[in-house]
């Protein structure tokens, strides 16, 4: 029995996540595998719950056009094989919203739910990606 409220990670590759720059809005390349799957994505932001939704479709769901507000995936992805989104003005909006600090890169882990095909971000839980720095200087240890 599989149970759908756990999900399973990749320990080669690392959880499906995003982030949000000032440039932008970047999937990682397990989120980007995710999306990529699929031939149209668009972007959604749910205001109460402070989340950021990325929805997947194919082309066949809409008798072969893409609908006023979708995008092609394969349009989006980079050389380097990952999906980005560059879009200052989208990215200001979100910052208010979730009151982010563009000033830094901010990284979220990235659900996928199968059913709704969405990709979603809570903005409320940034991952921790500052990393600590240990000074080994004799002014920095403490006093005897």
């Amino acid at each position: 029995m599989v149970n759908k409220k756990i999900i399973w990670l990749d320990l080669e590759r690392g959880i499906p996540s995003m982030t949000i720059a000032r440039y932008g809005i970047t999937l990682n390349s397990t989120a980007t595998d995710i999306i990529d799957n699929y031939e149209l994505a668009r972007i959604g932001y749910y205001k109460e719950e402070k989340l950021l939704v990325v929805a997947a479709a194919n082309l066949e769901d809409y008798n072969g056009k893409i609908p006023a507000g979708w995008f092609l995936v394969r349009d989006k992805i980079t050389s380097h094989g990952y999906f980005r989104l560059n879009n200052k003005d989208l990215v200001r909006i979100i910052s208010q919203y979730a009151d982010l600090d563009l000033g830094r890169k901010n990284r979220f882990m990235a659900y996928w739910n199968e059913e709704n095909r969405t990709l979603s971000v809570n903005l409320l839980k940034p991952l921790d990606t500052e990393k600590e720095k240990f000074s080994r200087r004799k002014s920095d240890l403490p006093e005897e």
